[in-house]
């Protein structure tokens, strides 16, 4: 099974060719889209994909297209949260969690970003399966990544100073909870960047999984080709493939 994960930008208008063509090469089986605000373009996508399963909500920022039917799911709308969580129960006991925490690297914004990891922690212990991956656009560092700070936006950049530099305590939570960053954990030596196209010098693009999923993932990767992906949005996509 390959799951890839991709923010859009802005609804993906007037890009939609161009993440048309992103998908297609990078085959995949189930999509869990970021910044997917407008439901027609989430629909064209599955039109032409040939994806019968996928539903988003209007204005909401996550929305799914599988060529596997689902079991179930549902968006979770906790207090103060813009972005409702998904929850896309697959087979075999796998859930997905398809996630787009609030933007921008400062220490309010972490703050915020935490509160919305303790929210989902408290939904996936109602709901979660034994298997379960936490996917998206997390708008954070990485604990030990490496950022090219110097090749932000200046205002960023000042952003990140007057907040004492890059906060770590969102993904913090989630490696206390026992979750294992897949990326690194597989790629020890990649920077895995996936922002912005096509110059990137941050990765705020993420998959969790629980220990117990960790065996049955052979790969994570970001996807910089096609040509296409510079132009389709911001973020490159995140891909991942397993086997369960």
């Amino acid at each position: 099974m390959r799951i890839v994960s991709y923010n859009i930008k802005h609804g993906g208008l007037k890009r939609e060719e161009a993440i048309l063509r992103s998908l297609i090469v990078a085959k995949p089986d189930v999509i869990i889209l970021q910044e997917a605000i407008y439901p027609h373009v989430v629909v064209w996508l599955a039109e032409q994909l040939d994806f019968p399963y996928f539903d988003c909500i209007r204005g909401s920022s996550v929305a799914f297209l599988s060529k596997i039917p689902p079991i179930n799911y549902r968006w979770h709308q906790r207090p103060m949260i813009k972005t409702p969580f998904l929850q896309l129960d697959i087979t075999n006991g796998l859930t997905i969690y398809g996630i787009h925490l609030t933007a921008m690297l400062s220490k309010w914004s972490e703050q915020k970003r935490a509160y919305e990891i303790s929210q989902l922690m408290q939904i996936i212990a109602k709901h979660a399966k034994t298997h379960h991956l936490l996917i998206g656009d997390m708008n954070t560092i990485a604990r030990g990544d490496n950022v090219i700070i110097g090749q932000m936006p200046l205002w960023l950049q000042i952003v990140i100073y007057i907040s004492g530099g890059i906060q770590h305590i969102a993904l913090d939570i989630l490696i206390e909870e026992g979750y294992v960053d897949v990326f690194r954990h597989l790629n020890s030596d990649n920077n895995g960047y996936t922002i912005p196209t096509p110059s990137p010098n941050a990765r705020l693009d993420y998959a969790f999984a629980t220990i117990s999923l960790i065996e049955h993932i052979s790969s994570c990767s970001v996807m910089r080709q096609p040509n296409e992906v510079d132009e389709a949005s911001d973020h490159y996509p995140l891909i991942l493939d397993l086997e369960i």
